[in-house]
């Protein structure tokens, strides 16, 4: 949000600020370009070149306004971490502080401000850190927080009242899917999200004809063809056990009235990764895309091309082999796990004095300008609205 001139002159450096976030408006170019080049006409006019993974460039015009002042705006602070891996979280920011008058939204990145950028545990620390000295963002940001946790201990709000009010979008208006994974057992629901994309194992429908395949079930395939190429058994206990683990002890209530995991699941469980898996340093990739050591039979499970994001181009190549595919996920104890990983996932917190402006904000991710994007950027995701 600054931007500075500089020059050299006779050995001598000097630099001038000329723009400041608090006085400017800089659009930050379309979603899935990069942050651009400045190139300097006069001491007031700047041309920026944007370019995207698709080769287009967008050329961008921009003139100091002097009297352009956002300083006497109520700051609404949205923090969280990895803001370099959003799509369009500056685009949401450009989009927010230029539509109203009243309110500037300001990022507080916590990768800048703790030593090991991209630690899950110091950004966790640095968060409690922030709840008990009482200085929490007005909204949070990232994939990091248990939204639910800070939801049923009163740090963020339940947004179903906040839909049930407004007279744009409807909590209806969200894909089933979504619905399920975002609106808990008990009617809230904390959290919200613009897109995603699916992370699991694929196989051919003429083995898997149902999606939900649990570990007990793979004892009914056929024996000659390998199960997975080379998955280590770490990774495989991993996803049957802790991507599921709230979905297990729930079931366990179920039947036994207890939350515990028996030791005879976690002995399945163990059998399950040591008989199917391999050690870390034995993990052997095919080197094959698009599915093609499934399409062929060489082996029945595969995620190296784990990560679903274009729905066509996932049916495009069942097509193209004359196969049909099914998305199984990761097997585990009740069915499979199938993990969704959110764009731009969102909540609000229970402190914040503008309340309705951060919902102004967080429901611009489903307005029919970005939901498009999910779908048209070159980084493809699900959209989560149901019409687009």
């Amino acid at each position: 949000n600054r931007l500075f001139h500089v020059r050299y002159v006779n050995q001598d450096l000097s630099k001038t600020l000329c723009i400041s976030g608090t006085n400017t408006l800089l659009y930050p170019g379309a979603p899935g370009t990069d942050d651009g080049v400045f190139i300097g006409i006069d001491d007031e006019r700047y041309v920026v070149l944007h370019n995207s993974n698709m080769l287009d460039v967008e050329l961008v015009i921009v003139e100091v306004d002097l009297d352009l002042n956002m300083s006497d705006r109520e700051e609404i602070v949205l923090g969280g971490t990895n803001f370099a891996g959003s799509l369009y979280l500056d685009y949401l920011q450009y989009l927010y502080n230029s539509s109203q008058n009243e309110y500037r939204l300001v990022l507080d990145d916590y990768d800048l401000r703790i030593e090991e950028a991209g630690s899950v545990e110091a950004f966790q620390l640095e968060l409690m850190k922030d709840l008990s000295e009482g200085k929490t963002p007005d909204i949070y940001f990232g994939n990091f927080y248990d939204y639910n946790y800070l939801g049923r201990n009163g740090y963020v709000v339940d947004l179903v009242p906040l839909f049930e009010v407004d007279s744009e979008i409807s909590i209806e208006d969200l894909q089933t899917s979504v619905r399920n994974m975002i609106v808990n057992s008990d009617g809230t629901c904390y959290q919200l999200m613009s897109g995603y994309y699916v992370n699991g194992m694929v196989g051919l429908e003429d083995y898997f004809p149902s999606s939900e395949v649990s570990i007990y079930d793979l004892n009914d395939l056929p024996q000659d063809i390998n199960l997975y190429m080379g998955e280590s058994s770490s990774n495989l206990l991993e996803d049957a056990l802790i991507y599921s683990i709230e979905e297990i002890v729930e079931q366990n209530y179920k039947n036994t009235g207890t939350y515990d995991i028996t030791e005879e699941q976690l002995t399945d469980l163990i059998e399950y990764a040591v008989n199917y898996g391999c050690s870390p340093d034995a993990y052997l990739s095919s080197g094959s895309s698009f599915y093609t050591d499934v399409l062929d039979s060489t082996v029945l499970l595969s995620k190296d091309a784990y990560m679903i994001s274009q729905l066509q181009m996932f049916r495009a190549d069942s097509l193209c082999a004359g196969k049909k595919l099914t998305f199984v996920g990761y097997p585990s104890l009740y069915g499979s796990v199938h993990l969704a990983n959110p764009e731009a996932l969102m909540a609000i917190s229970s402190s914040t004095e503008h309340l309705d402006a951060c919902w102004m904000f967080v429901k611009c991710l489903l307005s029919e300008e970005m939901q498009v994007e999910q779908i048209s950027s070159s980084n493809q995701r699900y959209p989560v609205v149901t019409k687009v």
